[in-house]
């Protein structure tokens, strides 16, 4: 059963305005949002908006849940990769979420999450929905589970679902104040735009957390498994070395090499204003070299064309 967030309970938080779309100077749209950026100490280097609000990060979480399971599931390389992944469906990607499903003794009809179809696979599967890889290893994790009392591993009582929320809040520092339901059925916990860029710092190779930096690694290493090739986050991974995520309406988490870390959300959902924005403020701050956004921008979809000319541009303006 959905566990939403009573409506009295609901508001938006204040906002910035963080980035416009240009063409031929005029502005013909603009962003606005909730922005951090942390230190690898996480001291607080830029804020934009209610860094402090109540937010639902979604499938930018995947790591964190990753991180908490990996050592007693055995996960590693491309294992953790898909796992903290939101994947295009493509036939290579179930393969590895089929191979990882068989050695966890996890079988595809019992994932929680809806059946996909993608041009690349003939029939609709589990195995190729976007959050596949996370529910392959929530259902191992929960298997082990000794006081589950006959609950779906999506259920928030469920003890695996307590301990993921747990891990959330200690590494966010950030109690969550509320649980939603998540597109792929699984719940997401609430945390604050500055503890998720806090919590997910440690996804760089320079800190202590040692479970969360395997995870990041394996991102980086197999970024295809993360979203898939010529997507937004692998582009990100591929081209500028940084551990990247996006979540649903509006959230992207880019970290850099040394764990500046920055999380972006776009206050009207769309996904195009993060990454930009995030990349920078990296730049500034000297944790990416500058020429960094000017090189995947095109990639990303940033340009804004008029025949085969470059008349705009998503801009960033923090």
């Amino acid at each position: 059963m959905p566990h939403p967030t009573p409506a009295s309970d609901l508001r938006m938080a204040s906002t910035a305005t963080i980035a416009v779309v240009e063409r031929d100077g005029f502005v013909e749209s603009r962003h606005e949002g909730i922005v951090a950026m942390v230190a690898p100490d996480g001291s607080v280097l830029a804020t934009a908006g209610d860094v402090d609000a109540p937010f639902l990060a979604r499938s930018a979480l995947k790591p964190l849940f990753a991180a908490t399971v990996a050592e007693r599931l055995g996960l590693a390389g491309r294992e953790l990769a898909i796992a903290s992944g939101s994947i295009v469906g493509r036939a290579e990607q179930v393969e590895v979420a089929a191979a990882m499903a068989q050695r966890l003794g996890v079988e595809p009809g019992a994932l929680l999450c809806a059946p996909r179809r993608t041009r690349w696979i003939d029939a609709p599967t589990r195995l190729a929905a976007i959050c596949a890889g996370k529910h392959v290893v929530l259902a191992a994790a929960a298997a082990l589970a000794h006081d589950a009392a006959g609950l779906a591993y999506t259920d928030p009582a469920h003890p695996l679902q307590r301990e993921l929320r747990a891990a959330v809040e200690a590494r966010s520092g950030v109690t969550s104040t509320a649980t939603a339901t998540d597109g792929c059925s699984a719940p997401v916990y609430a945390s604050s735009v500055l503890g998720m860029a806090r919590a997910v710092r440690g996804l760089a190779a320079t800190g202590d957390d040692e479970a969360l930096a395997a995870v990041g690694l394996a991102m980086r290493t197999d970024p295809w498994l993360v979203e898939g090739p010529g997507a937004p986050d692998t582009v990100l991974m591929e081209r500028l070395g940084v551990t990247a995520k996006f979540g649903a309406e509006g959230t992207q988490v880019i970290v850099a090499p040394d764990g500046t870390a920055v999380v972006v959300k776009v206050a009207d959902g769309a996904r195009r204003a993060g990454a930009p924005v995030a990349i920078a403020l990296l730049e500034q701050a000297g944790a990416l070299p500058t020429g960094s956004l000017a090189a995947v921008e095109g990639e990303l979809g940033l340009l804004q064309h008029g025949g085969s000319a470059v008349v705009g541009r998503v801009r960033p303006l923090l």
